[in-house]
């Protein structure tokens, strides 16, 4: 007979403690996650992380019903075991012992040889990885351990040993780890490892200073000595205590490291000469004309004083310098020009602009120019750029980007100046460093904050700054504004006004534009300025043309070039004839000028470009504002009455299209106002139709002359003047031998300031209100009753 029969050995079962509590038999048997009795899925838990397994009766009910009297405790302890056992085996019969939850009298475990626990074997795994020391090996057992002890069970008291026993196992690997990479050269793979840490230990002193000594040994002393900082303030916040020695004494050796460092990497590689911004590389076509001295002023500023010892940073030259200007004066060709040359004599030169059709983006004027530099640069000098100075990185498209802000927008912005003026440092540290910033009144309010704090920061610094304005851009109360104005209040920038052309040297933009000699022009039969020589029919044009591009841009360079290229037709049709109310040759404006003047009006509200186009059509060199106000009203559809003409002409002189200038009118002086250019009044009155044009037209030569219509015959129509002493004949000449009483011969509305091409009759004396025996209205508005015969 054969003997009885054995009983199958159970499958193995594993639990899983990390991650999360699961468990997951050999054979297939599905155990579910959530237990119909929770304190049997604990009762499981408790045995699998006590040391051994095993814990006895009395701990376990203790653990589990503490406020529970004893009889009831074994009850519950009684019916959650079997519980336990049916979860983990359905199939286990009655009365049967379970293979995996075990009790040997007073005493519960689980079968050594049936059960696997997940974290005892990471334990095991990591031990050994400690002992062997390969990179390979510590790097898996610190994956292992990566997943937390039961989650679901963070605050249980019963794993707290538990767990401090996987964060200390842990905490060594992570050194050991660093330590290993370190020695076979692989570094940014332990900053990878240590950083990884931190973020989740903050307050593990010993992290920090592993990882500041890795800093110093990479060479980047500044990251050191952040990494002081950082674990200074999670000691002080969590434990309330300071660095240790160790760390302090790295501290001191990382300032050192940074005192004797004399060029670091982005500036070391750098060409000599230093390349230019691709902003500025293409050449100029034309020379500079009447720049000189401004030009050697800003080379001379972009050069910066040789660093003396023992003078204090107070007594040095303003930092920044602010180039001022109309529109189209010059300023980003003179500031092109001396960053050229800056360049040329070993200057490192880093160009910005702001861009208007861009709006204002956050620091967009700093991010073109330090975007621009790195743009050169090769990927280890960007990378070490990055990695050295970490607020640029979330700033700069060639950093490649960084991670989202997780401070405060007052710490981002702090932590960023700080980058900029350390990058700046670096820079520095080989050569002068000239920053420009084209366009500032475009640029953004963070962008002149950022200004104010790095020229403040300067001192002995060698870096130097170059800034172009327009202040007709700038509201009074604009926040840019005020920053700028605090700049120069503080006397830490100075201002170079740029001024209009003189007459000669507009004529020698004009020949160099017209690819003629500048100097003396043989074509022209004159000098630059425009004195007459013995030339033929050809230079005498050549002198009116120079003559009427003077006149027409009032020395401004860029309408100065836009004439040079027009034809001759043009400019006398663009040049006013009479200083009357006249409807203009607008059409005779080159498209450069009209696009100018467009751009200009757009940021003005409706009723101010109404007004200005009225005024450019109504208006010669000057016109009174009661006569503003009599053409707004009657020549404008819908009208404009006087507070509204007002306002309209306070935004046009605010934004510089304009400007208030005495106007005689009546014997006696009055507010008026002029265009600045007089193209810029054509380009104004290309706003308007031409039936709105000769609307204005008629409705001021009614208004400001005070002719007034004579009863006619059906022979003939007669006029009669208030200026006048006699009849107009049909033919148009006065009776008298005085001139007609039309626009043109209205000339006292202007003081000192003559119309270009208006020359006032010979052989007559001028009285004191306009032509001998004329009399002058006495409002621009009144019409007079004729006298009869």
């Amino acid at each position: 007979m054969s003997g009885p029969a054995e009983t199958p050995r159970a499958p193995r079962l594993t639990l899983h403690l990390l991650g999360g509590f699961g468990a997951v038999r050999d054979d297939g048997v599905e155990i579910p996650r959530r237990w119909r009795r929770s304190t049997a899925q604990t009762l499981v838990k408790l045995l699998a992380v006590a040391p051994g397994r095993r814990r006895h009766r009395e701990e376990v009910m203790e653990l589990l019903w503490p406020d529970v009297p004893m009889e009831s405790a074994v009850r519950n302890l009684r019916v959650t075991l079997h519980a336990a056992r049916h979860a983990l085996e359905p199939e286990l019969a009655p009365r049967t012992p379970s293979s995996y939850v075990v009790a040997e009298g007073e005493v519960l475990f689980l079968a050594a040889d049936r059960v696997r626990v997940d974290a005892d074997e990471a334990e095991e795994s990591a031990r050994a990885a400690l002992g062997g020391g390969a990179p390979d090996a510590l790097g898996a057992a610190l994956a292992s351990l990566d997943r937390e002890l039961l989650p679901e069970d963070r605050y249980a008291d019963w794993a707290r040993e538990r767990r401090l026993r996987i964060e200390v196992l842990r905490e060594q690997l992570v050194r050991a780890l660093a330590e290993s990479l370190l020695a076979d050269g692989r570094t940014d793979d332990a900053v990878g490892v240590l950083r990884e840490a931190l973020d989740r230990f903050p307050a593990d002193e010993g992290l920090h200073l592993l990882l500041g000594r890795t800093w110093c040994a990479m060479g980047r002393p500044r990251q050191a000595i952040r990494q002081y900082h950082a674990c200074r303030e999670a000691l002080s916040e969590e434990l309330g205590v300071r660095p240790g020695a160790e760390l302090e004494a790295l501290h001191r050796s990382a300032l050192a490291a940074l005192d004797a460092r004399t060029v670091p990497p982005p500036a070391r590689t750098l060409p000599e000469p230093a390349p230019l911004p691709p902003a500025i590389r293409r050449p100029e076509r034309l020379p500079l004309f009447g720049r000189e001295r401004p030009l050697e002023l800003l080379v001379e500023h972009a050069r910066g004083p040789a660093p003396e010892p023992g003078v204090a940073a107070a007594a040095g030259p303003a930092p920044l310098v602010v180039v001022r200007g109309e529109a189209g004066i010059g300023k980003t060709r003179l500031v092109a020009e001396a960053a050229r040359r800056a360049a040329a004599e070993g200057v490192c030169v880093l160009w910005g602009t702001s861009h208007e059709a861009e709006g204002q983006t956050p620091y967009g004027v700093f991010v073109d120019a330090l975007d621009g530099l790195l743009a050169g640069c090769g990927a280890e000098e960007r990378s070490w750029v990055g990695a050295e100075h970490t607020g640029l990185a979330t700033l700069l498209p060639s950093l490649g980007g960084g991670p989202a802000a997780a401070a405060s927008p007052e710490e981002e912005r702090a932590r960023l100046f700080r980058a900029v003026a350390g990058f700046l440092t670096d820079l520095a540290a080989a050569r002068p460093v000239l920053v420009v910033l084209d366009d500032l009144h475009a640029a953004d309010p963070g962008s002149l904050s950022l200004l104010h704090h790095l020229v403040r920061t300067t001192q002995a610094r060698r870096w130097r700054f170059i800034a172009t304005c327009r202040d007709d851009t700038l509201e009074a109360d604009d926040v840019r504004r005020q920053v700028l104005d605090g700049i120069l209040r503080q006397r830490m920038a100075v201002e170079v006004d740029l001024l209009r052309l003189s007459r000669a040297d507009c004529a020698g933009l004009a020949a160099a534009a017209a690819g003629r000699p500048v100097g003396t022009d043989s074509a022209a039969g004159t000098d630059c300025a425009g004195r007459s020589g013995s030339g033929s029919a050809e230079s005498a044009d050549a002198r009116r043309a120079a003559s009427r591009i003077f006149r027409l841009s009032l020395g401004n360079p860029l309408f100065a070039l836009e004439l040079a290229s027009t034809p001759g037709a043009d400019l006398e049709r663009m040049e006013p004839r009479h200083r009357t109310t006249a409807e203009p040759d607008a059409d005779a404006v080159p498209d450069g000028i009209r696009r100018l003047v467009a751009g200009r009006l757009a940021r003005l509200p409706r009723d101010a470009r109404r007004t200005l186009a009225a005024v450019a059509v109504a208006g010669g060199t000057a016109v009174a504002l009661t006569e503003i106000e009599a053409v707004a009203s009657a020549g404008l559809h819908p009208p404009l009455e006087g507070p509204e003409v007002t306002a309209a002409l306070d935004a046009a002189a605010g934004s510089g299209i304009v400007e208030e200038r005495d106007v005689v009118l009546g014997g006696r002086s009055v507010l008026g106002y002029a265009f600045r250019h007089p193209l810029v009044r054509l380009a104004c009155a290309e706003q308007l139709s031409r039936a709105a044009r000769r609307r204005i037209t008629r409705r001021t030569r009614t208004r400001c002359c005070g002719c007034v219509p004579m009863p006619s015959t059906p022979s003939r129509s007669t006029w009669r003047s208030p200026t006048t002493s006699g009849h107009r004949s049909s033919s148009g000449r006065p009776r008298s031998g005085r001139p007609p009483c039309t626009p043109t011969t209205a000339p006292a509305t202007t003081t000192g300031n003559w119309s270009p091409g208006w020359t006032p009759p010979t052989g007559r004396r001028r009285g004191r209100r306009g032509w001998p025996g004329a009399r002058s209205c006495a409002a621009p508005h009144a019409i007079r009753r004729p006298r009869t015969c």
